[in-house]
């Protein structure tokens, strides 16, 4: 990094490097004094960015176990741009899909169970150009689907015989949870390795590395033979890291959701002349299925007693001048049918809530009364995706003209 000093020269220094991987730490060297002119605002952004990083370098990228100083972290969950100024609370929706382990009371995107640590290329091309995914494999989507679902049934019959929504509570010491696998979905291979590159990837325990090319059936693979070895599914699991600071596998799904989601609207309207495998769209579309699960939200079975129970509650609302629609209803009726207190503020916008706040303390986002299945998982989308305000607010205006429609 280049300054200007006192006698108005031009000057370097580098920020100093950590130690990891049994190397010494290198200091910092040639500082600028008082008065000098500092190095740029972009430099300074790349030094805070490897302090963030100090923590996690021993852990090496998440998909190819390399190790070094240019890995960086990332956010499965993303916020909106800050100079949007506007940032909608995507920790509130979080919280509201109860996914996250009883133990994060002081949950926010910057927890380490939101954050990836990945190296430049795979970093650029998952985050930037939306090349390739991370999901969850298909044996641990088979048994997260399955946990998803019961817990589901479950308050879908509390919900029939008591008219009252139970939140999820879903079993965070599950295998699946605390130590699930993964798969790199290379939604774009050629772009991903054009001209035929190899994508290499590092074993710690025999300290090899082993090479994947792109074969004819668009897989990566040990040999461009379709009948090659695939590019193995992996364990990301860190031992610098505890238990619940590992990458959750429900962002990492929200994640995968995001990208499976835009690639499909993308071949409907202009399909590729070689589709990509089977197993790989099944994946794409289970990963999909999974995140329909964990937004979906009960409402009581016709002629049910919860049914009953739920339109004395609607009543009651009424009676007190509640706009409230039966959705939003549901998710109050616990409060109001135990304890008789209505907190409910604005039916028809999200709860306003303090994003610096810890997650058990601030409000959970509630949805709209008029948002079906489809409306939330777009706005979930939009929130967690980072394009900006500009894109969230089409987003809304576009699910709410087509929840409108139906």
């Amino acid at each position: 990094m280049l300054y200007v000093n006192k006698k108005g020269r031009i000057s370097a220094q580098y920020p100093a490097l950590p130690a990891f991987a049994g190397l010494p730490p290198i200091p910092r060297s040639g500082s600028p004094r008082s008065g000098e002119s500092e190095a740029s605002s972009e430099s300074r952004g790349l030094e805070r960015d490897l302090e963030r990083a100090a923590p996690y370098l021993d852990e090496g990228c998440m998909v190819t176990k390399h190790r070094g100083y240019f890995n960086r972290l990332l956010h499965l969950a993303n916020a909106l741009s800050p100079k949007d100024k506007v940032s909608p609370d995507v920790e509130g929706v979080i919280d509201n899909l109860d996914i996250i382990p009883f133990d994060f009371e002081d949950f926010t995107l910057d927890h380490p169970c939101n954050l990836v640590f990945l190296e430049p290329e795979i970093r650029i091309s998952l985050d930037l150009f939306w090349m390739i995914a991370i999901a969850p494999s298909s044996s641990t989507l088979d048994e997260l689907t399955q946990v998803v679902k019961s817990n589901n049934d479950h308050r879908q019959r509390e919900l029939d015989s008591t008219g009252i929504s139970a939140p999820r509570s879903l079993d965070f010491m599950a295998e699946c949870f605390l130590n699930p696998q993964y798969e790199l979905v290379v939604l774009h291979p050629e772009h991903f390795r054009p001209d035929g590159r190899s994508f290499m990837v590092y074993d710690p325990e025999t300290k090899d590395s082993k090479t994947y090319v792109v074969a004819r059936d668009r897989c990566l693979r040990g040999s461009v033979d379709p009948r090659s070895p695939p590019f193995p599914p992996f364990y990301p699991r860190s031992e610098s890291r505890g238990r619940f600071r590992q990458p959750n596998v429900f962002l990492v799904a929200l994640s995968a959701e995001i990208r499976f989601h835009h690639y499909f609207e993308m071949i409907n309207a202009t399909p590729p002349p070689t589709p990509l495998p089977d197993h790989v769209l099944s994946l794409m579309h289970r990963t999909i299925s999974l995140v329909r699960l964990l937004y979906w939200v009960p409402v009581p079975t016709k002629g049910s007693k919860g049914e009953s129970i739920l339109a004395k509650i609607l009543s009651s609302c009424r009676r007190i001048g509640s706009t409230l629609g039966p959705s939003k209803a549901i998710e109050r009726s616990s409060d109001l049918d135990g304890t008789g207190v209505d907190q409910e503020e604005d039916p028809q916008r999200p709860l306003e809530t303090n994003a610096s706040t810890t997650s058990r303390h601030r409000k959970k986002y509630c949805w709209r009364a008029d948002m079906d299945l489809e409306a939330r998982m777009a706005y979930g989308r939009a929130l967690m995706s980072g394009h900006g305000v500009s894109f969230l607010r089409i987003c809304i205006l576009l699910t709410m003209s087509l929840c409108s429609s139906r």
